[in-house]
């Protein structure tokens, strides 16, 4: 066997042994979302903080702004950017939504 294809069978190994293992951090983050609410939390070494994961719900936002009335809030998609020129971040809440929550594990 060549040393290529040693070195691609090793590859080909690993990646399915990452995937394995993500496949369990998925369960393992999984498990702290169900565990605590949103903040820090000291686990004896650990501090795990569970944060928020706020998105710009564009569907809602071009709903009550559709482009054919309102073109300056648009380029080829919502230029959520410019939008921050146009509302005040308190209105832009309006069309954010919660997306899963963030585990930090340090």
């Amino acid at each position: 066997m060549s040393d290529i294809r040693r070195i691609l069978d090793r590859r080909a190994a690993i990646r399915e042994q990452i995937d394995v293992l993500n496949q369990e951090l998925d369960l393992i983050n999984d498990q702290l979302r169900e565990s605590y609410d949103y903040g820090s939390h000291k686990e004896g070494d650990y501090v795990v903080s569970i944060q928020r994961n706020p998105r710009f719900n564009t569907a809602a936002f071009t709903k009550s702004f559709p482009v054919e009335r309102y073109p300056q809030y648009y380029k080829p998609a919502v230029d959520t950017a410019a939008l921050k020129d146009y509302f005040a971040p308190v209105d832009l809440k309006k069309w954010q939504i919660e997306g899963a929550k963030k585990v930090v594990v340090s």
